[in-house]
């Protein structure tokens, strides 16, 4: 039979306190609360505040392509923001209701950057960025 180490002989939780008595270090349990990692932007309540980011040409990796990333990212609870959209696109995500940060370019003509914006808010777009 062989001989037991010293972690099986001693109580872990009071093995890992004399690890710590020894660097000096005293620690402490805050709560025992489940984290969350829920929180509000634009008035939304939302599970995770990493947002799904663009990824180009989806639609030549999987057959759901853009449509099932920001499906997958709203079923996450999270935000799916999309890359340079056709109007028809962005439609199909609201539509299938994602939620959907419209990307958009940095275009010299300030006319077209304030349509796409105006288009982005008609369509439901919950904000647009660059």
């Amino acid at each position: 039979m062989s001989e037991k180490t010293h972690a099986q002989r001693v109580d872990s939780n009071a093995l890992i306190e004399e690890y710590y008595d020894s660097l000096m270090i005293r620690y402490r349990y805050i709560d025992n609360v489940e984290p969350s990692t829920d929180y509000s932007l634009f008035g939304m309540s939302l599970k995770t505040p990493i947002m799904a980011a663009p990824v180009a040409m989806l639609d030549k990796v999987h057959p759901s392509g853009g449509l099932g990333y920001a499906k997958a990212a709203t079923e996450a609870g999270s935000l799916f923001c999309s890359g340079w959209l056709f109007d028809d696109a962005l439609a199909e995500m609201v539509e299938a209701g994602c939620k959907v940060i419209r990307g958009l370019k940095v275009f010299a003509d300030h006319d077209k950057i304030y349509k796409t914006i105006e288009s982005a808010e008609k369509l439901g777009a919950v904000g647009v960025c660059m």
